[in-house]
């Protein structure tokens, strides 16, 4: 029994561990997040805002985005487009300008005729006299094409777009 734990023992710290999920993608699969009314359509789909009596305003939107892929062709924009988003979130802005916004949203696209969608969650803060941005979203699950797909994404500041860290480029 000894002899056996010594070799089972020495065999885990010669043989290399396999760890794949739940690491950063080294190339992150870049989509940029595109308000509707860059094609002239309604981007606040709904809007329940209200004021607050401190001077607050309480934010309670529903908004519509296109999901474009990366390298973007200025020249067609329209080739670009991996597929729609809607989006609801709520939250404060503040006298000051600075806005905290969560929610949710789902993504629905066609590849290849097949659809598919991705629910995630999303977060941002914008401060609007500094024109500071942070954001996070996180899928939480994709149907048929997406299917079994999960991971983080983070805003790159210099795009304004979320960068995906997923296992596979489901678009590819």
């Amino acid at each position: 029994m000894g002899i056996l734990l010594v070799v089972i023992l020495s065999l885990s710290l010669f043989l290399p561990s396999i760890s794949v999920l739940g690491q950063k993608n080294q190339d992150p699969v870049l989509v940029y997040t595109v308000p509707a009314f860059f094609w002239g359509e309604t981007f606040i789909i709904d809007d329940s805002s209200e004021p607050m009596p401190n001077g607050f305003y309480k934010v309670d939107q529903t908004l519509k985005f296109y999901w474009l892929s990366a390298p973007l062709d200025l020249s067609n924009l329209d080739a670009n487009i991996l597929g729609t988003a809607i989006q609801h979130v709520v939250g404060v802005r503040r006298t000051n300008g600075v806005e905290s916004l969560h929610g949710d949203g789902i993504y629905t696209s066609t590849i290849s005729e097949k659809p598919g969608t991705i629910t995630y969650t999303i977060g941002n803060n914008w401060d609007g006299a500094t024109e500071m941005w942070a954001g996070r979203l996180r899928i939480v699950e994709g149907t048929e094409t997406f299917e079994g797909i999960k991971g983080p994404a983070e805003l790159n500041f210099e795009l304004m777009a979320f960068e995906l860290y997923l296992h596979v480029n489901p678009w590819e």
